[in-house]
């Protein structure tokens, strides 16, 4: 009865934390965005744009006229050639011996460095710096591969889009690798049980590793307890997408919000009202399940597909929650949206014997575009969810307290 509740606690803190009614929302603007309207707020004076106009027109007359000249004698355009050749020598040499001396250099400096990170290792935002341009570095080398492959299968592709018609979920399986390896990738889960656990596990761990990136664009490295957002921003393709960020401390112990946060996410919490319910479970191994459930939202009911996995070290533990794309043994159903999402949930052991918690999470409709009309029960959907939320939250907290009191009393 005492281990129910407390975890049962430690669900009433995780439900709270995640209440809707305590965020501060807000609406992002993308850089792309931001240049669009400075651009269209910009304007150019008469004077600089006919000045502009006007030095074209010097420089084509000008050109005109020197192409209008006398043409070289062929002795003369000779020795042009000749010169031109000799400079594109001495160019080419010095290019090759500037290529050697930096490589030299490259060397030296990769050496002084390695014995810099040993005699005194890099600083938390350094290594989280360089960790970020070597994933940029991946990212821009992957993109050159995929244009490459792109342009090379551009004429059988256009072929095939000329002649066939298919949905969304149709034409994103049909695009998927075909080798049954590698569909992980692309967050399918295929039909074979041998293939399964592995790419759960390989999809979960790409996530992990994406959690510093994350964390620093939600802010989240450095930030003071206290902090609840709910941040909704429009994406590349022109679809909303909301981000939950949260910053907490609660004198619970770790284990206790741990296990709190495990069934809240995963919608099995025994506090009802909460936007996640669970179908059904699929336990991968100790640390790793699969969720089969819905996912509550303002814009409508999501079905909820979702992995999970805990990561521990000594004194801190990793949730990584991340919905698949497509499922071979189960697909979605096609009439109804489903719910794209992934959130890291950072738990550390506070020396008081408390415990910080960091949350981030994306979610994004499957369905819902920008030209989509926004729901008129928007206002009144969410301020019935955060009511339902807050009642079941405070009522389950007055219950705890009172039940308390009276096991003391009978102790007495």
């Amino acid at each position: 009865m005492a281990e129910d509740k407390t975890t049962a606690s430690g669900e009433a803190f995780v439900l709270g934390m995640l209440d809707p009614s305590s965020f501060e929302y807000s609406l992002h603007w993308s850089s792309e965005e931001i240049d669009m309207l400075d651009s269209l707020a910009h304007e150019v004076s008469p004077d600089e744009d006919t000045s502009s106009i006007n030095g074209s027109v010097t420089e084509s007359v000008a050109g005109s006229v020197a192409s209008s000249a006398s043409q070289p004698s062929e002795k003369r355009q000779a020795l042009a050639m000749k010169r031109h050749r000799k400079k594109k020598r001495e160019e080419h040499n010095e290019l090759k011996r500037a290529a050697f001396e930096l490589e030299t250099k490259l060397r030296e400096l990769q050496q002084s460095r390695a014995v810099q990170d040993i005699l005194q290792p890099p600083s938390k935002w350094q290594a989280l710096a360089t960790n970020e341009a070597k994933l940029e570095q991946q990212a821009k080398l992957e993109n050159k591969q995929l244009k490459e492959l792109v342009q090379d299968h551009m004429a059988t592709a256009q072929a095939f889009a000329n002649l066939l018609e298919k949905t969304w979920h149709q034409s994103k399986v049909k695009a998927l690798v075909e080798n049954a390896n590698d569909k992980w990738k692309q967050l399918v889960l295929v039909a074979d049980p041998s293939l399964r656990a592995t790419a759960i596990n390989l999809i979960l761990e790409r996530e992990f590793g994406r959690m510093d990136s994350a964390y620093v664009e939600a802010g989240l490295i450095d930030a003071p307890f206290g902090v609840q957002k709910h941040v909704s921003r429009y994406t590349h393709a022109n679809s909303l997408e909301f981000h939950t960020i949260v910053c907490r401390y609660t004198p619970l112990p770790l284990q206790t919000v741990l296990d709190g946060s495990w069934n809240v996410l995963r919608g099995t919490a025994s506090i009802q009202g909460f936007n996640r319910y669970c179908n059904g479970l699929v336990d991968i191994d100790a640390a790793t399940i699969y969720v089969d459930g819905w996912f509550v939202h303002p814009l409508g009911h999501f079905q909820r597909r979702t992995l999970m996995k805990q990561f521990r070290d000594e004194s801190r533990v990793v949730i990584v929650c991340r919905s698949i794309d497509f499922d071979e043994l189960t697909p979605y159903d096609p009439s109804l949206p489903h719910a794209n999402e992934v959130s890291w949930n950072v738990l550390e052991a506070n020396p008081d014997g408390g415990t910080n918690v960091k949350f981030f999470q994306k979610f994004r409709p499957s369905k819902w575009t920008a030209s989509t009309p926004m729901n008129p029960q928007w206002a009144e959907t969410f301020d019935q969810h955060s009511a339902m939320i807050s009642h079941s939250v405070h009522k389950y907290i007055d219950d705890f307290a009172a039940g308390t009191a009276r096991d003391e009393y009978h102790q007495l």
